[in-house]
């Protein structure tokens, strides 16, 4: 006996899909180039610091400047599409969660994802400041 699939059996199963795999499914999606260099970028910074066994504070602050330059060029940096950003968004929470060993809060150390935001929605005036800056 065959089966037909018609649309209406098609779009019953999609709706019965459980919603919390989108995420899932826009977390699969390649990252660009440039967005994955920056990550990787900043991923090998901020090891570098935390690895540190060098007790100058010459050598402390030199590796502290590079992490921080390599986050705001992170932050700063433009994607192409919603799906970018919840990549960017996520790496940057999970390394503010490591960084202050907090859940997400209203106060400074969650800067870098807040910036990311505004950076992505308001392009405008913070971007040509930090440019400048």
């Amino acid at each position: 006996m065959k089966t037909e699939t018609t649309r209406r059996a098609v779009m019953a199963g999609l709706a019965a899909a459980p919603v919390a795999g989108l995420p899932a499914i826009a977390g699969a999606m390649p990252l660009s180039e440039p967005l994955a260099k920056a990550i990787e970028r900043h991923k090998a910074a901020w090891a570098a610091r935390c690895e540190n066994r060098d007790d100058s504070d010459e050598v402390l602050n030199r590796l502290c400047d590079i992490e921080r330059d390599a986050r705001g060029d992170l932050v700063a940096l433009p994607v192409a599409n919603d799906a970018e950003l919840l990549a960017k968004l996520r790496y940057l929470l999970a390394y503010e969660r490591e960084l202050t060993g907090e859940t997400p809060a209203i106060n400074a150390e969650w800067l870098s994802v807040v910036v990311a935001l505004d950076l992505h929605f308001n392009p405008g005036p913070l971007a040509r400041k930090q440019e400048a800056g």
